[in-house]
């Protein structure tokens, strides 16, 4: 029972962030077709609660994503014993994870592709690694 609880106090923080960069870059991607900066950070630390709230209505897909991811993230945390073990919603999360940001890294390529007229690899390689080993 110790072992859960430290678990799951230590997962708490990690989790928490996690999904919340995950779902501030996908709102910053998909609003303004850039990737998550210093100025959206100004922007976001300097609101105050009434901005928060209006905000909060404004993008609630990016609320639900973050509580899904959350949600996703903290009970792969949990060991349970039913049905689904842990080990495979690990798998399942990490999976999920990988996909996302392989999907996220070939849309930034695409965008600059445009911008070029070619796809570049290494644009791909570079947001990939740089989101996944974020993660880690």
């Amino acid at each position: 029972m110790k072992s859960i609880t430290l678990r799951l106090i230590l997962a708490f923080p990690f989790t928490l962030l996690t999904a919340a960069d995950i779902s501030i870059s996908l709102y910053s991607w998909c609003t303004f077709g850039t990737t998550f900066n210093d100025g959206f950070a100004i922007s976001i630390l300097q609101t105050d609660p009434d901005e928060v709230i209006r905000m909060f209505r404004m993008y609630v897909v990016y609320v639900i994503a973050f509580i899904i991811l959350f949600l996703l993230f903290f009970c792969s945390a949990i060991n349970k014993t039913s049905s689904l073990p842990s080990e495979k919603v690990t798998v399942i999360t990490f999976l999920l994870l990988i996909t996302v940001t392989l999907y996220s890294s070939f849309q930034f390529a695409l965008k600059k592709q445009y911008q070029i007229n070619e796809v570049d690899p290494y644009i791909v390689a570079s947001r990939f690694a740089t989101y996944t080993l974020s993660l880690i």
